[in-house]
């Protein structure tokens, strides 16, 4: 059997080309050798989550967490699962653990803000799209989404 990570790799360019069946098969490949192996967990919530597959995504997502809980990229991956799936506080809960682990990272900061912003506490949305802003000056929809909340605050006319 080839290597995990040269399977993973293919795995890897299966999903950006979006040949999601060949990337799960891939992945599949991978968990047989290493039922643990966290890189993978989390490939197989992505393919999951684009699929619509939203409860396997998070089954997967929360594996992959469970056995890498250092890693701020597989929380954000689980917020992003919770929040298709309407379970706000988990999102939320997850995009903050990420933002811990790794506050340079700018996803989590725009998970808090559509977050906050779905709470209706425009206030804490401003505050998480700044702090992406800071990291991420490109990031369009966050400056969209910061000018949506400002407007809700009455703070842009």
């Amino acid at each position: 059997m080839p290597a995990s990570d040269d399977i993973l790799s293919k795995s890897i360019h299966f999903l950006r080309s979006g040949n999601l069946v060949e990337a799960e098969a891939e992945c599949q490949r991978v968990l047989k050798a290493k039922p643990d192996h966290a890189g993978t967990l989390h490939l197989l919530g992505k393919i999951f989550h684009r699929q619509g597959k939203l409860e396997a995504a998070k089954s997967y997502s929360q594996r992959a967490v469970e056995f890498e809980p250092s890693s701020s990229t597989y929380y954000s991956g689980l917020g992003q699962v919770c929040l298709g799936l309407g379970d706000i506080n988990s999102a939320l809960a997850s995009f903050q653990r990420a933002a811990e682990l790794d506050p340079e990272q700018a996803e989590p900061h725009y998970g808090i803000g559509l977050v906050r912003q779905s709470q209706h506490l425009p206030d804490e949305a401003i505050k998480a799209y700044r702090t992406l802003l800071s990291i991420r000056a490109d990031h369009l929809q966050a400056r969209c989404n910061l000018g949506a909340a400002l407007h809700q605050t009455g703070r842009l006319q």
